[in-house]
């Protein structure tokens, strides 16, 4: 008798636990089990019930919390109010996307082709523009989670700009039904007007096959029509930033410690860099920042300029010192305008009738 209540209470916690994780963990496993089974996930009817809805909240404020724990325990205080944003249910699109690279297992579902590199047009912008009462807004993935602070922090202090950061972990352009970042940014673009640049930083979590909002086909990764199906969607985020004159700056993954992510990583980049300059915006090669010769990877800086190691153990993300590194290249891609001189450009000039 006394083995089976013990046996009957390691079940009831057991249950309690799996029940815990999965509520706080909900997102990254309905995107795995999307991906690895092509149909949304067992626990599907729950996702419209705020009680549920509120674990991937939760998840996502104690990821933020921790990250400003971490910094305060550096003495890289960012002082910096931390939002989230559920993705928008405006699409019907069933999609999935890469589990959670922090364990840095990223799979693949096709071979990856050449990287195509388009011709860009001649004028682009050298750097983004902001000036006293603007602001700057980070979307992206786990990548930028880590790097947005510490710009944050720098424009406060040295600008007096203040940020908003809404990237999130496990996200991409690939599955909006699972986050949906062009719509976000649309709508965070239309509640934010003082939002003046936009810095986006994706991509390690969109080599996959994904659905082409059309039923149930999904399309091969790196086909045509995955490329231009994921290209309009660059050229979206593009168009709201643009339309509501906010400059944009779009990083670029550096390359990875595992071969094939690289290499896939690297065709994102060249679609991410054709649309960027060709739209005439601001494109931040990581690999360029962390001086990686072609397609070579290294913890550290690759021209050895500097001991300190630059990336994490997984291979994809980066240690403090290399988001501060990151962070540092953005700022200088910033130009801060002062309050005379911002006004005095947009006035309208005064003509002289002879």
């Amino acid at each position: 008798m006394r083995n089976l209540k013990k046996l009957l209470l390691s079940c009831y916690v057991f249950v309690c636990a799996g029940t815990l994780l999965t509520w706080m963990h909900q997102d990254s496993l309905a995107t795995f089990w999307q991906q690895s089974y092509h149909r949304p996930p067992p626990w599907q009817p729950l996702s419209t019930v705020p009680v549920w809805q509120a674990g991937g909240r939760v998840h996502a404020a104690s990821a933020k919390a921790l990250e400003s724990f971490w910094l305060e325990l550096s003495g890289q205080s960012t002082g910096v109010a931390v939002a989230a944003v559920l993705a928008s249910d405006a699409q019907a699109e069933t999609g999935c996307q890469c589990f959670a690279p922090v364990d840095g297992r990223v799979s693949v579902s096709a071979q990856v082709p050449e990287v195509v590199n388009l011709p860009p047009v001649a004028a682009f912008k050298p750097h983004a523009q902001i000036s006293a009462g603007q602001r700057v807004f980070f979307a992206g993935d786990s990548m930028m989670q880590g790097v947005a602070p510490h710009l944050a922090a720098r424009l406060r202090r040295e600008y007096g700009v203040s940020s908003l950061d809404l990237s999130r972990q496990s996200t991409g352009l690939a599955y909006p039904g699972s986050f949906n970042w062009p719509a976000t940014i649309m709508q965070t673009l239309n509640k934010h007007p003082d939002i003046k640049v936009l810095a986006i930083f994706l991509g390690p979590n969109d080599p996959w096959d994904m659905p082409s909002g059309q039923g149930g086909k999904y399309l091969r990764y790196a086909s045509a029509e995955w490329e231009e199906l994921y290209r309009s969607r660059i050229r979206d985020i593009i168009s709201s930033a643009q339309s509501r004159n906010v400059d944009l700056i779009w990083i670029s993954s550096p390359n990875m410690r595992r071969k094939k992510l690289s290499e896939q990583v690297a065709y994102l980049n060249g679609l991410y860099e054709s649309e960027v300059l060709q739209a005439g915006e601001v494109f931040l090669s990581a690999n360029q920042v962390f001086q990686y010769p072609e397609a070579t990877y290294s913890d550290y800086m690759g021209d050895g300029s500097l001991k300190q190691k630059m990336r994490s153990g997984d291979g994809i993300h980066f240690t403090l010192a290399g988001q501060r590194t990151l962070a540092d290249a953005l700022f200088d891609r910033i130009t801060f305008i002062p309050e005379q001189q911002a006004q005095h450009d947009t006035a309208p000039t005064a003509h002289t009738l002879n």
